[in-house]
This record gives structure tokens, sequence and C-alpha cells, in this order.
């Protein structure tokens, strides 16, 4: 899948170079601006137009394969409008030029202009696409990847993909929208300090039980294999800067319970970046699934793996089997 992402990215690139050596300069610049500018225009027109309103979600993205096609709708009205007047400037400009200038300015220009807006473009089709489509955690470590990255950077928009760290506010706690699912965050590439918080984790397994016992559920009992995969997990995604119940290498609960040895008939996993326990519980019991999760009489023992980031806070990990 990497490579795939990576031969489409130089596909584009070079696709890019020769159309725009024969379309030339105006309309390379053209297709540049547009590129450049019109996709946060078309989030803007979606959250202005009552009819489109609410497919744009409170990250400031489409947030369904509907609105996804809305806004490639309008973004492809702006561009098919500017690039009509992009033509007449072209039309005029040509017999203008000298033989040399179109040969050695003109096309090289537009080789130039258009390779950077077919960059654009797969930087918003790529974080497009590996958001709406079943994730490849792999996929992210790609060259195709970082430049996306940048070139979503440049047109000044979240990435479509995943939530972006620099829209989220350290402090605040993150929880999945709900357990197992395929949420992301990339974290911040520092050097982290990791360490682990046994009394931290016991302080929870406390917390947990009282909100059971509250509902006259029975209390779950610390299971050593589910700690240690809780802990593990924990401590994965801090070394590795990620927050997700998926690894970097697609591994979910489920396999981490096979590889433990872990003997169950049900597992589940709660996952939790916050700043102190407390947020980080609350963040948990006010999320159904999570909450779910805590109170279910399916479930009779726990295991709780808390890392602690000095930048970021709490990675918490709780793993319940029945």
């Amino acid at each position: 899948m990497v490579l795939l992402a990576n031969f489409a990215l130089a596909i584009s690139l070079l696709s890019g170079m020769v159309l725009g050596y024969f379309a030339g300069a105006i309309y390379g610049i053209g297709a540049s601006f547009c590129v450049l500018f019109f996709p946060r225009l078309s989030l803007l027109i979606m959250r202005t137009i009552p009819f489109t309103k609410g497919l744009v979600g409170a990250e400031g993205t489409p947030n369904s394969v509907f609105s996804m096609l809305a806004f490639y709708g309008i973004l492809f009205v702006l561009i098919t409008i500017l690039q009509l007047v992009v033509a007449q400037l072209d039309k005029g400009l040509r017999p203008m030029l000298s033989h040399n200038m179109w040969r050695f300015i003109y096309r090289p220009a537009g080789s130039a202009a258009f390779a950077f807006a077919f960059f654009l473009a797969f930087s918003l089709l790529f974080s497009t696409f590996t958001g709406l489509m079943p994730k490849d955690y792999r996929i992210h470590e790609s060259l195709a990847a970082r430049a996306s990255a940048r070139g979503l950077a440049l047109m000044d928009l979240p990435d479509f993909g995943e939530e972006p760290w620099e829209e989220l506010m350290p402090g605040v706690s993150l929880i999945p929208p709900e357990p197992e699912s395929q949420y992301t965050v990339n974290l911040p590439p520092t050097s982290p300090s990791c360490s682990l918080q046994p009394e931290l984790e016991n302080e929870m397994v406390i917390l947990v039980n009282m909100e059971r016992s509250k509902r006259g559920l029975k209390p779950l009992t610390t299971d050593p294999l589910l700690t240690r995969m809780a802990r593990d997990h924990s401590l994965d995604m801090c070394q590795r800067r990620y927050f997700s119940h998926y690894s970097p290498d697609g591994e979910d609960v489920a396999d981490r319970a096979e590889k433990a040895g872990l003997r169950y008939q049900l597992v589940g996993e709660n996952l939790a970046l916050a700043p102190d326990l407390m947020s980080a519980h609350e963040g948990l019991m006010e999320s159904p699934g999570h909450r779910q999760n805590i109170l279910s009489a399916r479930y009779s023992r726990i295991g709780i793996g808390i890392i602690r980031d000095p930048s970021l806070g709490l990675f918490v990990t709780q793993n319940f089997a029945d």
C-alpha cells in the first residue's frame, strides 16, 4: 500500500509537469491558484449555504461521503469558472510572445506551476480517500502521506482523514468516538519520556468499581494478563506517538489478547489521553460506548495500563474480559 501511494504521488507530479508544458504558464498559474485557495472557499460556501451547512463537521471538514461529494461539486464549479477566465487570458497573451520566450520561459513555467497544482490536488485526494476508506496505518509512514500533510498545510486545510494534533489543545482529554473505532491521532514527533503509573492504575480500578457498585453490579477483578496488555498498548502509543485502538502495524485489542495468551469469550478496550486521572475517568463515563464497557455485566475482569508523558498527559488503556 505504501508503494502504491508513493507511485500515485510520482505519477501526479509527472502528469502535472507534462500537461503544464503544453498548456503554458497562465493555465498553470490558474490551476495552482484554484487548488491552493478554492478548497478553503468551498468549505466556506458549504458552511454558509443553509442546504449544505449541516454537512460540515465541528472540525471544519465534510463529515460524510455525501458531504464530500458536495464539497468536490462546489470545488469543480469554482475551478471551471476560473479556467474559463484563464482561457481568455491565455488566448490574448500567446500572440504577444516570441518563439524563444514561448519555448524557454512560458512552457517551463507552466510545467512547474501545473506540477505544484497536481501536488496540491494529490494532497487533497489522498487525505480524502485514506479517511473515507478502511485505514491501512502503514500508509501514514509513506512519502505520500508526508507530502499530503505539507500540501494540506499550504492550503490551510485540516487533514480530512485524521484529526491533526495542531487542531487539538494540549490539556484537553481525547476519547475515541466509540470503543474499538478507527479514530486516530498522530501525536507530535518529540522524544517522549514515558513512565508507568501503577498507583494511578489502582486508583482507576477503584473508580471503575465504584461506578459499578452504585448500580448494583459486581466489581471487576484485576487480571495480570489484561494489565500487561493495557500497559504495553499505552507504552506503545506513547513511544510511537499515536493515539488509537489500532497500532501502526494494524493490530487491535483481539490481536493483542491473542499474543498475550488471554483466554476469553468477550474482550473490550477503552482508551483516553487526558491531563489527569479524573479527566480520563469522567470523559470515559460521559461517552456512551465506553460507559457501556465499564458497566457491562458480561465483564468480570479488568486490566488498566497508564503511562505518563510530561508534555501530553496520561495514556490510559482499559482492557475488559469475561
